[in-house]
């Protein structure tokens, strides 16, 4: 049975000064294949992939051609992507569909790729070459492969192939090879790397790109009840963001409108950050200012649970989501008015604070969150000290005045 092939390439480059380089990406998908078996679900994880960049300011090189590619398209596709990768920042690459190894080489399979015969490939895109003509385009960058595939080498049915894992061995600095599962381990059609990739560039854009490999990893293995282990190799010079990294810009805000969105009303426009609060952010006001965070002095979390608030004491403000790893949770409000007040005296972007219970809720409703009204009334009417903000889910937002 074939396997299908999710490849994201960031190919991150040099000293980010004034952010002046352009951002592009090649995303591909291929589900129909002329002989070989069709795949499932690679459109709609190269939509979530497309999503994702675009959210981040990165521009898709291929838009109208994304899907199905013919040999001389997606060979076409990586042309072009070499030739912009010489002047752009960041260059990023997503493949999802069918791959092979062949003589210790790896190739993408494209829509009209010739069955495998044991000679060499026809009609298929060598990746190692693609790869090192990347690097000699911009040899100052930094690359992060994202590969999603079987690594079992289903083609190998004769033992054509040695070795009989599929993998790209690359020993070039600034080059991080990601995998979604380990050495000879299968993925399934509903593997949820490519949504949860996509979902911690989106919600932590400022965290960096070694951050949401972690929290990609903690969540697939979750969802797969750790039958798929993400494998990584290499490091990277420096560190990179999808967006920035939160210590050269703060977050673009967002003005959510007066009036009501089903019960959550408002009757002035309110501007908040973009994003929720990160543990990031604070791992970065304690770089600046050290402090003790309250779930650190209470030794536990309180938690909403059946419409009534507990404590547990098995959780603190570190303790990562399994499903939402980077959103900030188990926080006081003396957490987040510190917080506020760092980037108020910090950022020169005006004054920052905690929302109130309605513009929490309002905001909630804006990014089609669900949070319990209760819940966010109980928290506020608590002492400043308990940790009851931050649903793992929703997170808490900063209004900027």
């Amino acid at each position: 049975m074939w396997c299908r092939w999710l490849l994201v390439t960031l190919f991150l480059t040099l000293p980010i000064q004034a952010w002046a380089g352009e951002r592009i990406a090649l995303v591909v998908g291929i589900n129909r294949y002329n002989v070989q078996s069709n795949l499932v679900n690679t459109h709609q994880d190269v939509q979530h992939i497309v999503e994702a960049f675009e959210a981040n300011g990165i521009k898709v090189i291929n838009k109208d051609t994304l899907y199905d590619l013919t040999f001389v398209q997606l060979e076409n596709a990586f042309r072009q992507l070499v030739d912009q990768a010489v002047t752009a920042d960041e260059v990023y690459v997503y493949f999802a569909g069918h791959g092979l190894q062949h003589n210790n080489s790896t190739y993408l399979l494209a829509s009209d790729t010739p069955l495998y015969t044991g000679e060499m490939p026809q009609s298929a895109s060598l990746l190692d070459s693609w790869l090192n003509l990347l690097q000699s385009a911009n040899p100052n960058a930094q690359r992060v492969f994202f590969i999603d595939a079987c690594r079992d080498n289903p083609l190998n049915q004769i033992n054509y192939v040695t070795p009989s894992f599929m993998g790209i061995v690359k020993r070039d600095q600034g080059t991080v090879v990601v995998y979604s599962t380990a050495r000879g381990q299968t993925v399934k059609d509903n593997n949820p790397f490519a949504k949860e990739l996509a979902n911690y560039f989106k919600l932590s854009p400022y965290s960096s790109v070694s951050e949401i490999i972690d929290a990609t990893t903690i969540a697939v293995n979750y969802l797969t009840k750790k039958t798929q282990l993400i494998d990584r190799q290499g490091g990277l010079g420096r560190k990179i963001c999808p967006l920035r990294c939160l210590a050269q810009t703060p977050k673009p805000p967002i003005t959510i409108p007066a009036g009501c969105i089903d019960d959550a009303c408002l009757a002035t426009p309110l501007t908040v950050d973009s994003f929720p609060i990160s543990t990031n952010e604070f791992k970065a006001l304690f770089n600046a200012n050290p402090r003790p965070m309250d779930s650190d002095n209470n030794k536990g979390c309180m938690v909403y649970e059946n419409n009534a608030w507990k404590i547990k004491y098995d959780l603190n403000w570190y303790t990562p989501n399994l499903n939402y790893p980077n959103v900030a949770h188990c926080l006081s409000a003396n957490d987040i008015q510190a917080l506020a007040n760092w980037y108020t005296s910090t950022l020169n972007r005006g004054y920052y604070r905690l929302p109130n219970a309605q513009e929490q809720y309002k905001i909630a409703a804006y990014f089609k969150r669900k949070v319990a009204k209760e819940q966010l009334e109980q928290c506020e009417k608590m002492d400043d000290n308990v940790t009851c903000y931050g649903d793992p889910q929703f997170g808490v937002y900063l209004v900027r005045e």
